[in-house]
């Protein structure tokens, strides 16, 4: 693993060990650090102020750790020799972290523990989370979301089936055109996973209107919907849901054989100060993986994720770009030609089977 971020799990196990003895110290030396890095200066808060919420933010910090001691202990973490750092400023520097960000930051890692070691990471490498809240399911109600998971899984175990039907539906949904579709020479296998396609995506009115008709003119009308759920999800949201659905079933079978924790659609600063989207960033055991989705033209896109990859630390086994129209050549050719791995819809299963059965 990354010796900072070695370093910096460390930090959370050591705090977990002296945290009581030195909470009065850590406290003190803690509020030093912030106030002068933070931006929480004399004259954007009031003392009073600055120590309350301070102190609030350090006995949550102290929470957390506690809660993912027993996660933290099954990680086995190297330990990192000849620290040049004493305990106390490698205490700061963690609740630094935590203090840097948003409550709703907190919030999500105090619900799933082993999430402060991706969020741990990610800080370590000068990126800044700034939302982990997806922003399609803060759109959506839970029955519709679980609609969309069927949906999503639906078009990615069928991808070659629903792909002629896929491709008009996106090619005129911004503009909500209807359109027909000639299915006359199509196996029979595409006709009928086109037609359940297209009605479960009518059920949620994602498709204003769809209409098959049968022998002899075999021909699919429908017109797509606008509205920003719909275009959202068919634009390629779908793909990023069926890539998270997928990691989540496998790594569920594996049970307690291993720790496992993921974010999805997180909202980033990089350390260039640019804004960034990270589809997928998930843990297991020791090492991490980041999963990109694109259903459109990614030539723009994937040299900037090769060399994000590179700045994260990670091996081409362990980032991926998931692309929906590439034959086994062009995968080769990307794969050999970027510090990552590309791969196509069929791979998303098979890919996380052989990351997660490798790690039990």
């Amino acid at each position: 693993m990354d010796l900072i971020l070695a370093l910096l799990v460390g930090i959370a196990i050591g705090i977990l060990i002296g945290v009581r003895l030195r909470s009065g110290r850590w406290k003190r030396e803690t509020t030093k650090v912030i106030s002068s890095s933070t931006g929480m200066s004399q004259r954007d808060r009031h003392p009073n102020e600055q120590r309350t919420i301070l102190a609030s933010r350090v006995e949550r910090a102290e929470d957390i750790h506690q809660e993912l001691q027993p996660n933290l202990q099954r990680l086995e973490v190297p330990r990192a020799t000849n620290q040049a750092v004493s305990w106390d400023s490698q205490e700061v520097a963690v609740v630094k972290a935590l203090e840097e960000s948003s409550q709703e930051v907190i919030d999500h890692i105090s619900r799933d523990k082993l999430r402060l070691a991706l969020f741990l990471f990610l800080w370590s490498k000068g990126i800044r989370i700034k939302s982990l809240e997806t922003k399609e399911a803060s759109r959506v109600g839970s029955k519709l979301n679980s609609k969309l998971n069927q949906i999503s899984n639906f078009m990615g175990d069928r991808y070659y089936s629903i792909r002629k039907l896929y491709k008009s539906i996106k090619s005129n949904m911004n503009e909500g055109e209807a359109f027909s579709l000639i299915l006359k020479d199509e196996p029979n296998q595409v006709v009928s996973d086109s037609c359940q396609l297209a009605n479960m995506l009518c059920s949620i009115a994602f498709l204003e209107e769809y209409h098959y008709l049968k022998s002899p003119r075999f021909i699919l009308e429908a017109k797509p919907s606008r509205d920003p759920n719909a275009l959202n999800f068919l634009s390629g949201g779908w793909l990023e849901r069926y890539v998270k659905e997928k990691l989540v079933k496998i790594a569920s079978q594996q049970g307690k054989k291993i720790s496992f924790s993921y974010i999805m659609n997180t909202q980033v600063t990089l350390p260039n100060g640019n804004d960034f989207e990270i589809d997928l960033f998930f843990y297991v055991n020791d090492k991490f993986y980041w999963v990109e989705s694109k259903t459109g033209d990614y030539h723009e896109s994937i040299d900037k994720y090769s060399r994000l990859a590179s700045s994260l630390g990670l091996q081409q086994n362990q980032a991926f770009v998931v692309l929906t129209d590439v034959d086994q050549d062009k995968k080769i050719s990307l794969s050999s030609s970027y510090k990552l791995s590309v791969i196509g819809v069929d791979d998303v299963e098979p890919t996380f089977i052989k990351i997660l059965k490798s790690h039990v």
